[in-house]
């Protein structure tokens, strides 16, 4: 039996990080979740969880976010992924925090983009995260137990 994993991944930069992986569909059974955007991402894979896009710097997120939390508990219950990979930002921090909790390996690569400043999820997730690859040598100093194995692209 094939071993599963959830990849999580907001819309944008970080979903295309992510989805520069999907080699790892031919190895594992894989689920996405993203958020819901008009970027079709079920060319890519079929198995997709759509969430809504939360903007932390309005009013309503904080409901917002809390039903995603709810919402990725029962994501995570139902297709029970062996491992969570995760590029990052808002949407994909519920998986990550509660997939810990659950007990799952936790993979987290910080953001290409970010040369030498930490990124949101990434400060959040480096202390707890089984694996933390950054993709900068510069990322180091900001992450020293990090990996370092290159670039996604």
């Amino acid at each position: 039996m094939k071993k599963r994993i959830l990849m999580a991944a907001s819309s944008g930069g970080h979903l295309e990080e992510l989805l520069a992986l999907r080699k790892l569909k031919d190895c594992y059974e894989t689920v996405l979740l993203t958020e819901k955007t008009e970027y079709e991402v079920r060319f890519w894979q079929e198995r997709v969880y759509l969430m809504p896009q939360v903007n932390r710097r309005e009013l309503k997120s904080l409901i917002q976010y809390v039903g995603c939390f709810f919402k990725t508990w029962k994501i995570l219950c139902k297709e029970k992924p062996d491992v969570i990979i995760s590029t990052g930002a808002m949407i994909a921090f519920p998986a990550l925090l509660l997939g810990k909790i659950m007990g799952k390996k936790i993979i987290f690569i910080e953001c290409m983009f970010n040369v030498d400043a930490p990124t949101l999820t990434g400060k959040l997730v480096y202390p707890f995260a089984d694996r933390f690859y950054v993709q900068w040598d510069e990322m180091l100093q900001i992450y020293p137990k990090a990996l370092l194995e290159g670039r996604i692209f």
